[in-house]
């Protein structure tokens, strides 16, 4: 069974970021809105540096416990745009966002570990794109919702150990004579 090593969790209730649409058809002309933000695929994602600040100010101090590990996850996102036509387009972005991880062993350790990142994305307010008409691909300006959870996993065995002692009958053995 998998056990749970370290998780981290990145929620963005109210994000404002510029989504760059890209892979919509070359006819979608006029006036576009993003009307729909859906994650899919797999997410990508490395280890960033990460260094916490410290009370003194600085960034070098020697920690007193481990610093976390800081995942920069990139989120394929599949995004729907409305032409003004009507016609509902499909096209393609990327969004950016980081977890950090309390891992409690050596990051050199980690190679038999397992990661799963699970994200989740919603649009909360879609906007007009924020240049004009002709540019390629369009940017939106856009109000999402950003949901990260990483799971750092080992398999490990499970199961009941040997019994210490033999198994004692219900009922004692009948006497002989």
């Amino acid at each position: 069974m998998p056990r749970i090593l370290a998780s981290g969790r990145e929620w963005q209730r109210r994000a404002c970021v510029a989504l760059y649409v890209g892979g919509l058809p070359e006819d979608a002309n006029g006036r576009l809105q993003l009307v729909g933000v859906t994650a899919c695929g797999d997410a990508d994602w490395e280890i960033a540096p990460y260094q916490e600040p410290r009370p003194c100010g600085c960034r070098g101090c020697r920690p007193s416990r481990p610093a976390p590990c800081l995942l920069r996850v990139n989120i394929p996102v599949v995004c729907q745009v409305q032409a003004e036509c009507g016609q509902v387009l499909r096209g393609e972005s990327v969004l950016t966002t980081d977890v950090a991880l309390p891992i409690r062993c050596v990051q050199a350790e980690c190679w038999r570990n397992q990661m799963m990142v699970l994200p989740c994305v919603r649009l909360i307010d879609g906007g007009a794109p924020v240049c004009a008409d002709d540019c390629r691909p369009p940017v939106f300006d856009c109000t999402i919702e950003l949901l990260v959870e990483a799971y750092m996993t080992r398999w490990e065995a499970c199961g009941s150990p040997a019994p210490t002692c033999p198994d004692l009958p219900l009922f004692p053995p009948p006497p002989f004579g």
